[in-house]
């Protein structure tokens, strides 16, 4: 996640396709919650409402970024289940 959408995107592409060890560039969209708050709100809301009770995020981004993106996990997107 990242404030800028296409950031995050890249991201989780650059990230994903290392540790699959394929091209993730048209996976991230179906695979990955990638995106700035509000698309991680939008998608995190469709897996909910397709019931899913538990839900697991690990982090796609860069090691300088963590503590980031996690901030902002927690400030923008967890607020909105609560």
């Amino acid at each position: 996640m990242h404030e800028d959408r296409d950031t995050a995107v890249k991201m989780a592409v650059q990230r994903l396709s290392r540790q699959y060890n394929q091209d993730f560039s048209r996976l991230v969209g179906t695979y990955a919650l990638a995106g700035n708050p509000e698309d991680c709100v939008t998608r995190l809301r469709e897996y909910i409402d397709a019931c899913a009770r538990t839900i697991i995020l690990n982090l796609a981004c860069p090691s300088d970024y963590v503590v980031d993106n996690e901030r902002l996990l927690a400030e923008t997107v967890l607020p909105a289940f609560s």
